[in-house]
């Protein structure tokens, strides 16, 4: 038992002592030939086996794999002088400040104009392409593409069209591009084409409703003009030709009322309201409304909201007078109506220009006055954006949180994307820009004060 004793002891000092010299010969960063063969042919067998199983390895774990070169050996940590330690702490420091080299500037401007962000992505159709809030994306069509965007203009589809001054309308999940003065019609879920079809005579408006109809005002001959609906599918489920009054507008509830705004001139210039069941059941006309005529119709639910030059008025499905607003001799220059029935009105008076914002059920909010007349104006259910020159706009319904910034050029459209960011349409460009509270006037006397000086 004294020699097996001892035996042991010997072999596992041993052991030990080539353990201790192998870990000693990798930290004096010399790592012996054959641990380097055994992780080799260790590594060969596992990719041999996972081959054979059809295993796919992670791409991480592939490359480790199949990594067969020797390790880097550890530079040796001789203590420099210190007239040594100087000179690499100056070359050291001399690394930290970046100087180009001569043919590098190309190269490093290149680097730093990549590193801005928000610059504006070239659009060479811009200033000719209508653009539509989508949720929270932005959708556009010209004639010849529907794109579909993120708020920070990354474009995420595209699809070739062709479309004569195409319409572009948004309801819920539902695009419709149809073109004015020509026949086609297209409706899209997305970037998915629902149908495409043609009317009859050619397409002088168009709008959808919430579950994907098509409702569209085209000339017909001998008549003064038609209304046809297609469903989502494309089918044809309403068409009715108007013999005595012009059809100036139209639209398409959710539960499929129609609601058809008609001009009379028999005396002076008024219009006629008339709602229809797809079934073509007549649900109410109106009287004439004398001297209004209403070019914009639309519904909220199924009350109808209807514009004119002088006046906005929400009238229910059986033709009785909801509210009515009077824009008080005031001349209207745009308005746009967001999904909840919400509606902003640009207006002039006398050269000042006040944008005012009219509830769905009639309230109207004080005029919020801007220093230039905008361009263009957008709402959602929160905030108006408009142009006040080349400074994007952006504020809530009563005008007293405002934000602002400036853009490098003249904005043509902009629409809302977050609480304090909006997407600015210019000629051939576009760009999502990002607004702040501008300075007070003492801030901006101390800036000029500093900037005289």
């Amino acid at each position: 038992m004294n020699k097996k004793s001892g035996f042991w002891k010997i072999f596992f000092a041993i052991v030990c002592l080539c353990v201790a010299s192998v870990f000693a010969l990798i930290e004096s960063g010399k790592t012996p030939l054959f641990v380097t063969n055994y992780k080799n042919n260790f590594k060969r067998n596992i990719s041999g086996i996972c081959a054979y199983l059809g295993i796919e390895l992670p791409i991480e774990t592939q490359l480790y794999l199949d990594d067969m070169s020797e390790p880097e050996q550890k530079p040796q940590m001789t203590p420099a002088s210190e007239d040594e330690q100087k000179k690499d702490d100056a070359a050291e420091y001399e690394e930290d400040i970046v100087q180009p080299k001569e043919g590098d500037a190309d190269f490093t401007v290149k680097e730093t104009a990549k590193m801005q962000k928000n610059l504006p992505t070239a659009f060479a159709a811009a200033e000719n392409t209508r653009f539509a809030n989508y949720g929270n994306l932005i959708v556009s069509a010209n004639e010849t593409e529907y794109s579909i965007y993120k708020s920070d203009t990354k474009q995420l589809s595209s699809e070739k069209i062709q479309m004569q001054e195409p319409i572009l309308k948004v309801s819920d999940d539902y695009v419709l591009i149809s073109e004015t003065g020509g026949k086609k019609i297209s409706l899209y879920k997305g970037k998915k084409l629902m149908f495409s079809a043609e009317t009859e005579g050619n397409i002088l408006t168009a709008d959808l409703s919430k579950k994907g109809d098509v409702i569209a005002v085209t000339q017909k001959e001998y008549y003064k003009g038609q209304i046809v609906v297609f469903n989502k599918r494309g089918k044809k489920i309403f068409v009715w030709d108007s013999g005595s009054y012009s059809i100036l507008d139209a639209s398409i509830s959710k539960n499929r009322k129609v609601a058809i705004s008609l001009l009379s001139t028999d005396e002076g210039a008024s219009s006629i309201i008339q709602i229809f069941d797809v079934k073509g059941r007549e649900i109410c006309k109106t009287d004439e409304f004398s001297n209004t005529v209403f070019f914009d119709s639309a519904f909220y639910g199924e009350n109808l909201l209807l514009l004119s030059e002088s006046k906005c008025i929400s009238i229910t499905e059986k033709g009785k007078i909801k509210w009515e607003y009077d824009f008080d001799e005031r001349k209207i220059k745009k308005s746009v109506l967001f999904a909840n029935g919400n509606r902003a009105i640009l207006f002039d008076n006398d050269g000042i220009g006040e944008i005012v914002v009219l509830k769905a059920n009639g309230k109207a909010y004080a005029p919020i006055k801007t220093e230039n007349m905008p361009d263009t104006i957008n709402i959602n259910s929160r905030y108006v954006a408009y142009n006040n020159g080349r400074n994007a706009v952006l504020t809530n319904y009563s005008g007293k949180r405002v934000l602002v910034a400036e853009c490098s050029s003249d904005i043509k459209q902009i629409y809302i994307t977050a609480s304090d960011k909006v997407f600015c349409v210019y000629g051939t460009s576009i760009q999502e820009k990002t607004l702040k509270k501008p300075p007070k006037v003492k801030e901006v006397k101390e800036i000029e004060e500093k900037e005289g000086t």
